[in-house]
């Protein structure tokens, strides 16, 4: 009996789970990202970013980093786009960045690969 209702108790829990958007501890804003770059205080924050994009990648596996043309961008580059980004968002986050990045390397894949899965 016991077993039954934990049974029951995961599959509601997994399944509203699946169904909301999650949310992620510890992500970093935009006003952060920008103050600690200007610092250049922002090597955990660029650790992080690069763990988002290498994440998104293997989640859904598709090429980020090289994106359709091929052209492979350096960590640098990404940090540029960020703070680009981040400048003309100021109130979003680096992962909403990570995720319009992903999205610009991959012409939309990445976005309709995301929503497939």
């Amino acid at each position: 009996m016991i077993k039954r209702l934990l049974l029951i108790a995961l599959l509601i829990c997994a399944n509203s789970t699946y169904a909301q958007l999650l949310w992620i501890e510890g992500v970093v804003d935009c006003g952060k990202w920008s103050s600690a770059r200007k610092a250049n205080s922002a090597q955990y924050m660029e650790h992080v970013l690069l763990g988002t994009i290498n994440g998104m990648s293997l989640g859904v596996g598709i090429e980020i980093w090289a994106g359709t043309d091929g052209n492979k961008v350096s960590r640098e580059q990404l940090y540029l786009w960020i703070d680009g980004w981040c400048q003309k968002n100021p109130l979003e986050n680096i992962n909403s960045g990570a995720w319009y990045f992903a999205n610009e390397r991959t012409k939309g894949a990445y976005g309709k690969m995301q929503n497939s899965k």
